[in-house]
């Protein structure tokens, strides 16, 4: 349905607003507390089938405007990119954004590891003096993994503070370039006409000869204009943000 209305009332709006609102959703997970109450449910132990006060509160509303705001990109940005070519290209141009988020999503994952990495073991390291150039420190202390049984208590509480950190330096990070990507698509997309058609793009023919294309008019910084980032929790390995092609 979502398709279907951006085709009436144009893609712009909604390529817009679903960056925003999954850049909002991390910005609340960001707020996520140092002694937020993990959900450690049990088929076998019926009562903690019932999520504790702190997943209603600081995982739901992350987990239900991300959602929505990926559910208003997906088709609006497939359709713009299919769109914005002319019909002979419609293949390349359907493998370059398969291509791009198969490519594009562990690429990002792997820069923002690296920020994380290095947030972590600075943060860790001024505050309880411990050397985290040392390889086997970095074995035993790991970003968003809890610290090892021989840590001291200081070092623990160290180690949590680093990972709580880094966390959210990677959730303010993905909202920065949603937000970003939201920008993209304001100024380099074009509404329909007033008249209710489409505002005419320029197309190349097979003789070389530049003509009007009757397709919705869109930047080639469309693409990451709407770049979606994912992040992986200990436990989850499932990718809800990968567009259909």
């Amino acid at each position: 349905r979502v398709g279907t209305v951006a085709g009436r009332v144009g893609v712009r709006r909604f390529l817009v607003a679903g960056p925003l609102l999954m850049a909002a959703s991390l910005v609340w997970f960001a707020r996520l507390p140092v002694d937020s109450t993990p959900w450690k449910a049990a088929l076998e132990d019926p009562v903690t089938l019932i999520p504790p006060v702190s997943v209603l509160v600081d995982i739901l509303p992350y987990a239900l405007l991300f959602g929505l705001g990926i559910s208003l990109v997906v088709a609006p940005l497939t359709s713009t990119l299919m769109g914005s070519v002319a019909g002979r290209y419609s293949g390349l141009a359907s493998a370059i954004n398969n291509s791009i988020s198969r490519v594009g999503q562990p690429l990002l994952g792997a820069v923002i590891f690296i920020v994380v990495s290095a947030s972590y073991y600075g943060s860790l390291g001024s505050a309880a003096g411990i050397d985290t150039g040392d390889p086997d420190v970095r074995k035993a202390f790991q970003p968003l993994n809890p610290p090892p049984a021989e840590a001291s208590a200081a070092q623990a509480a160290a180690a949590n503070l680093a990972s709580i950190e880094a966390f959210h330096l990677a959730m303010y990070l993905c909202a920065g370039l949603l937000v970003a990507g939201a920008a993209v698509a304001w100024y380099g997309l074009r509404e329909p006409s007033a008249s209710g058609g489409t505002v005419a793009a320029v197309a190349t023919t097979d003789t070389g000869v530049r003509t009007p294309d009757a397709r919705p008019a869109s930047s080639a910084a469309t693409m990451s204009a709407t770049t979606t980032c994912t992040v992986t929790t200990p436990g989850s390995n499932v990718d809800p943000t990968t567009p259909a092609a």
